[in-house]
């Protein structure tokens, strides 16, 4: 299967997968899934639906959404999937200025990539602290080392 990121805003319609329950019946298209997650559009490579589009939950095989919905059964099709697409390339593609990352994403994904680029930091930060520590440690010996030689060779001398 290939996998393409597909986020929006706008409303598709509200016609229901035959694989999903009454909870589809009820929630409206807007790109979103039931878990709250940006949903994912996505190209079927099975044998019964081959090269068949549909959206589904990005977490749909380990939690229990289950949103699923094929592309060809949505009341709008694929023209309210391009219109959504296009919105989102127009109003989502942007750099921000507290991470210094560009990031093509939706709101959900784009706040998940801040909150790693502070970790991340945060890690640099840790790191480079040990670092330190580690350099300050084999100096230490270093010189300790050097002291005894020193010490040695002196007495060498002496005697």
């Amino acid at each position: 299967m290939s996998s393409r990121r597909f986020n929006s805003d706008g409303n598709f319609g509200t016609r229901s997968s035959s694989s999903s329950s009454k909870k589809m019946k009820e929630k409206k298209l807007d790109g979103k899934c039931f878990c709250g997650r940006d949903v994912v559009l996505m190209e079927s490579g099975t044998i019964t639906n081959p090269n068949r589009w549909f959206i589904r939950c990005p977490l749909w095989a380990t939690r229990d959404c289950r949103y699923f919905v094929w592309v060809d059964e949505l009341e709008q099709g694929w023209e309210g999937v391009a219109r959504c697409l296009a919105k989102r390339k127009f109003e989502h593609c942007y750099a921000t200025p507290d991470d210094g990352l560009t990031l093509s994403s939706g709101g959900g994904n784009l706040q998940a990539s801040s909150i790693m680029a502070k970790k991340i930091d945060k890690f640099r930060v840790e790191i480079r602290g040990e670092i330190r520590g580690i350099r300050v440690m084999i100096i230490t010996v270093a010189l300790g080392v050097a002291f005894c030689l020193f010490y040695e060779l002196y007495l060498v001398m002496k005697s």
